[in-house]
């Protein structure tokens, strides 16, 4: 957890041991390493259904579970992304931008990570959503994705790159049938 590489404002952690061999067919060294994205932590974590402020205040039904029933607007659940995010200790925030307006929608999770909970916002509001450094932005890029110029070959010393967006879970459940002769 402290060995990190930035590119473009965003961290990627070292996770694994690099690996080094050596190609005697073409007399060079391969080097191996694998980073991922400070992101990942959003896979991890459960929203939960909590609120800032004093519920008995507020009109707002809270249970601090990760059972979530809700009902409103983008930004009241905004606001809500923001309460879980606080509660689960991490520094990102959930900004909506300001031509973002949609009526109220009934949404219900539960146990979802935040970054599941994130694509149902796209689902149900049909209004993306896009990082710039730890703030999530509810809307419309403004800008372009500018693609930093990379060289690779022979006289660069790097050959390759490659880039893998698996998107697999861990499974931490099996459920099977049969009869009662298996």
């Amino acid at each position: 957890d402290k060995v990190y590489a930035e590119f473009n404002g965003e961290k990627y952690y070292l996770k694994q041991i690099p690996t080094s061999s050596y190609d005697n067919t073409n007399v060079m060294y391969r080097h191996e390493v694998t980073l991922v994205s400070e992101r990942a932590v959003l896979d991890n974590v459960y929203f939960f259904d909590v609120v800032t402020g004093n519920p008995s205040e507020s009109d707002k039904p809270v249970s601090n579970s990760t059972k979530v029933t809700f009902f409103g607007g983008i930004r009241d659940f905004a606001s809500r992304l923001n309460a879980s995010l606080e509660y689960s200790g991490l520094d990102y925030e959930v900004v909506v931008d300001d031509e973002v307006t949609k009526e109220e929608k009934l949404m219900s999770f539960e146990d979802q990570f935040f970054s599941s909970v994130l694509q149902e916002i796209y689902n149900t509001y049909e209004t993306p959503y896009y990082f710039d450094g730890k703030t999530i932005h509810i809307g419309y890029a403004k800008s372009d994705v500018i693609v930093p110029d990379l060289s690779y070959g022979v006289d660069n010393a790097l050959l390759s790159i490659t880039k893998n967006n698996a998107n697999y879970k861990t499974v931490n459940r099996a459920t099977g049938y049969g009869s009662t002769e298996n």
